[in-house]
């Protein structure tokens, strides 16, 4: 059986977000409410006290790492945390963890040291709160809007008459990929497409005045078959993210591509027609659907 690693991936980081944050907020619970049977006689409640401020940060920190939200922040306030309930509460007792018990501190810290490099990952809040901030509308009465440049985006929606898995391989197979990609007129030479995170596309466009354009891309989310995030490293520079999502047995797909600065947007639209040409682009990827379909 073929697993797909980038999706174990996925799936063992959310549960690890989700645990670690469940386990904190049980023990910010336990010192701030006195849930699970609460703290015992000795240790009452005083919100300013050093152990109101571990509730606080556990409760509200496990609650905020639980749902993915400023992930990297928090993350890093609770290894914090951790290293210093370590030093201060347990290495007096011996050098070693095992020794003096401070086994989970050590482990959440460094669980959590990981979390504030990595941040909320897929399935997090504040993933769902970026995906939802860069997606443009969906059509309206199935007809699909133009290009649209505003900002330092171009964007657009387009619906396909073809089911999301195979949309997906016209975007990522190279048996696909050569037969349609790119404007009316252009051809292209493939050197390497490296589907993964981190991994390498790289083309040379032919146009058809003659004159040949490299490109260089780099990938920097593959979430199969939902989302495309890539790096454009070569002139022009811009990220380019595609999702696309099950309309009725179809595919609606969002195209955008981000430029640093409304100038460089307007610089790239003006000279490379990339308006024009993300609209032609995908116009053939429509007709490639339709072709290997019938």
């Amino acid at each position: 059986m073929k697993i797909d690693r980038e999706k174990a991936v996925q799936i063992s980081y959310f549960l690890l977000r989700v645990v670690s944050g469940l386990l904190f907020l049980q023990a910010g619970g336990l010192k701030l409410f006195s849930w699970f049977g609460g703290m015992p006689p000795e240790f009452p409640f005083k919100l300013f006290s050093e152990i109101g401020l571990a509730g606080v940060l556990e409760f509200f920190g496990g609650s905020m790492i639980l749902l993915g939200l400023f992930t990297r922040p928090v993350a890093f306030i609770l290894s914090g945390e951790m290293a210093v309930a370590y030093f201060q509460g347990h290495f007096p007792r011996g050098f070693w963890p095992i020794v003096n018990h401070g086994e989970p501190a050590v482990l959440f810290c460094f669980i959590f040291l990981f979390m504030s490099a990595y941040g909320g990952g897929e399935w997090s809040l504040e993933d769902w709160i970026k995906k939802q901030k860069g997606k443009p509308l969906g059509p309206r009465e199935g007809k699909n809007p133009p290009v649209e440049a505003s900002g330092q985006e171009i964007r657009t929606t387009r619906i396909f008459d073809a089911p999301r898995d195979l949309v997906w391989k016209a975007f990522t197979d190279p048996e696909h990929v050569t037969k349609w990609y790119g404007p009316d007129g252009f051809t292209m030479t493939l050197r390497q497409m490296d589907v993964r995170v981190g991994g390498a596309w790289n083309f040379i466009f032919h146009g058809p005045d003659g004159k040949d354009y490299q490109n260089d891309i780099v990938y920097v989310e593959v979430m199969k078959p939902e989302r495309l995030v890539m790096d454009h490293v070569s002139e022009p520079f811009h990220r380019t993210t595609v999702t696309f999502e099950e309309w009725g047995g179809k595919t609606l797909l969002h195209f955008l591509m981000t430029f640093k600065t409304l100038e460089e947007q307007e610089r790239v639209s003006r000279q490379y027609g990339a308006v024009e040409g993300l609209a032609q682009n995908l116009g053939r990827l429509a007709k490639y659907l339709e072709a290997i379909r019938n």
